[in-house]
């Protein structure tokens, strides 16, 4: 509309500079006659400005066109680029998520042979009473303690409610190890149902 809007203008002045122009020569010099045959071979141009006119407009149309199209083309790759790459990182993010597992669950799934079962709670609280085959490593100290862990098997982690032991399931998760399960209700409810305790 704006490239229409200004060609219309050009027009219109165009065509006014030349009336005025005509008009000068009338009174000055040719008179009548002059003006007839300027008139005419003014007329004889304007299919000339027309036809640039035209030129001009379906350059602007191809620029934009193709514009588009490079656009549009971009916009498929990158879809097609991010719809290969994304079954990759859900498998990732499945892998390394960390899993919420009940006190009930915790109780058979620490029998197996490869489970390591931690609680991060401090040594004082440890030796309060804490869940049969738990080894005591600290959240603060956590990082530290990495090394006495093994990457390849599952890592069970309580703490006195669920809450420490998350944080502690993040870190492992930052560290690499990709069998990570929080125990909710932790310690407490660990004692509350009456599940064996050592000290």
């Amino acid at each position: 509309m704006r490239i229409k809007s200004s060609i219309k203008y050009l027009k219109i002045l165009d065509f006014t500079l030349r009336t005025l122009r005509l008009c000068g020569r009338i009174i000055s010099r040719k008179g009548a006659k002059f003006a007839k045959k300027e008139l005419k071979r003014q007329l004889k141009f304007q299919p000339l400005i027309h036809i640039k006119i035209i030129k001009i407009t379906n350059m602007i149309k191809l620029i934009l066109t193709f514009a588009l199209a490079v656009m549009l083309f971009s916009a498929c790759e990158s879809i097609e680029k991010t719809a290969n790459v994304s079954p990759k990182t859900e498998n990732i993010a499945a892998q390394n998520e960390i899993k919420q597992i009940s006190i009930e669950q915790t109780q058979t799934a620490v029998k197996t042979e490869n489970a390591q079962f931690i609680d991060v709670r401090t040594p004082e609280e440890y030796a309060g009473g804490h869940a049969p085959k738990t080894s005591n490593l600290p959240l603060d100290n956590l990082e530290n303690s990495l090394s006495k862990l093994d990457k390849g098997k599952p890592v069970y982690i309580i703490c006195q409610t669920g809450r420490r032991s998350q944080k502690g399931a993040e870190i492992l998760q930052k560290a690499g190890f990709t069998d990570i399960y929080n125990i909710n209700g932790g310690t407490s409810e660990w004692m509350q149902a009456g599940f064996p305790t050592e000290k």
